[in-house]
């Protein structure tokens, strides 16, 4: 019989910060009080969660889920690959409406307590974090909020959403179950697909940047040919919208070459702005 070691969680005192920032995946919820769950669920997450990238060392997630609030983004695109999958009938047929509520929390929060209970900047990826995540769920009021028997469904969907990567990095040794259900698979498999470097996610003009307290009200000044490639790319994608190119597919060419963010004025480099506007001037041709 496999066993796993669910640690003792301490009442946690969290600041509830960024609140609505899965105000939309959570109105995709249908049960009222799955809905409510997840809404007070995500309040409760540590605030690392909002600013941390998805990957400590960047291996393994694309780039739009690296640097400050990559996690949230790697957690949004994870959501709305299962939402999509969902929509399909094969899908609708194979579960109830309750269970895919469900699946959708699940993936809201598998990746909550990433980094640990006692996590500090700089923490790295808490290999058994998918069963801290549960274990938090069952001791904390959450467990309170649905009956018993979805929340052994939405927690044994978080414990196995690692699939086959279930070991400690030291020992080898299994420490989290796999999953055995359709479901569990389900949400497996929609993490997996958010993780891959080959899939570009398009946040539209939904990416989401953790606010900085610490940032002053007058930001350092860009670099000046940083500043004069962004107005070109704006510029030219003005243009080519103005004569007729379709809007999805300019900043489109934005989003795939700058980590899923559409917006030219978030580019960061004067490297990207490069490689942006000259796939940009192809379309001019």
């Amino acid at each position: 019989m496999f066993c796993f070691f669910i640690p003792k969680i301490e009442k946690q005192e969290v600041t509830i910060i960024n609140k609505n920032v899965f105000e939309e995946e959570i109105s995709w919820i249908r049960n009222p009080l799955i809905q409510q769950f997840a809404m007070k669920a995500v309040s409760m997450l540590p605030d690392y969660f909002f600013t941390v990238a998805a990957s400590s060392t960047g291996k393994y997630h694309p780039s739009y889920a690296l640097g400050a609030g990559g996690l949230v983004r790697h957690t949004k695109a994870a959501v709305k690959i299962a939402h999509e999958l969902l929509g399909l009938d094969m899908y609708k047929r194979a579960y109830s409406s309750d269970q895919q509520d469900l699946m959708l929390v699940a993936l809201m929060l598998h990746d909550g307590w990433k980094h640990g209970l006692d996590a500090t900047p700089g923490s790295f990826t808490v290999a058994e974090h998918p069963s801290v995540c549960a274990a938090w769920i069952k001791q904390s009021e959450l467990s309170r909020l649905l009956p018993e028997d979805q929340i052994d469904f939405l927690c044994g969907c978080i414990e196995s959403h690692m699939g086959q990567w279930n070991t400690d990095y030291r020992s080898k040794k299994a420490i989290l179950p796999i999953p055995k259900t359709p479901a569990q698979k389900f949400v497996h498999q929609a993490d997996y697909l958010a993780s891959r470097k080959y899939l570009i996610f398009d946040f539209g003009d939904h990416y989401y940047e953790p606010e900085d307290d610490n940032q002053s009200t007058s930001e350092p000044e860009k670099d000046r040919n940083l500043e004069l490639a962004i107005a070109c790319i704006v510029d030219i994608c003005k243009k080519l919208i103005e004569s007729g190119v379709s809007r999805d597919d300019v900043y489109r060419i934005v989003s795939e070459n700058n980590g899923g963010n559409r917006n030219p004025n978030s580019i960061k480099t004067v490297e990207v702005a490069v490689t942006i506007k000259n796939k940009l001037e192809e379309l001019q041709k």
